[in-house]
């Protein structure tokens, strides 16, 4: 389902129904439409197949579970979830697919402090960061990157690189408060 809402004076466009403290990604501007979208299952199964991915049912059941999970989810939750249809499912398996959907540009890979987790990519237009609520997994988007000012040494040639700053959103810290008194 697409829509609008708006978030402050943020008009926001999206292609998914809109969950409370879901997955958004709210931009940092104020005042401008933002475009916010998110891979559908069609979308993922298109781009798994047109890779020579063989589409199986666990395979649409692994795109399954990101398009319709809000944050980021761990390998072991994965295997759990898949376990509980396929029995004789591998750890191993789990891992490898959701590997394939990161390099595919599906899923994105976050390295918290209790380890590797997973969710589905934002297909923002520009490039970003995020900032991330370490106890909801709200996301935000940094736009600007801090690659900009950072000085590469000559005999270094950066391909790739990943910005993401661990914090506590506004509503997460508001519970700790109340939960406090």
């Amino acid at each position: 389902m697409t829509g609008v809402f708006f978030f402050g004076n943020m008009k926001i466009r999206h292609n998914r129904e809109i969950r409370p403290f879901g997955n958004l990604h709210l931009p940092a501007p104020v005042g401008k439409e933002v475009l916010i979208w998110m891979h559908t299952m069609d979308e993922i199964v298109q781009q798994m197949a047109s890779q020579g991915l063989r589409i199986t049912d666990q395979r649409r059941s692994l795109a399954k579970l990101f398009v319709e999970s809000p944050g980021y989810i761990a390998p072991k939750e994965v295997y759990d979830y898949m376990g509980k249809s396929y029995s004789g499912l591998s750890f191993d398996t789990v891992y490898r697919n959701l590997r394939i959907m990161e390099e595919l540009g599906v899923l994105e890979q976050v390295v918290f402090e209790d380890g590797v987790k997973f969710k589905l990519h934002c297909r923002e237009n520009d490039h970003h960061h995020h900032l991330i609520c370490l106890q909801c997994g709200k996301t935000y988007p940094i736009t600007h990157c801090p690659m900009d000012q950072t000085l590469v040494p000559d005999q270094f040639q950066v391909v790739k690189h990943k910005f993401e700053v661990f914090g506590y959103c506004k509503s997460c810290m508001q519970e700790e408060q109340t939960a406090d008194l």
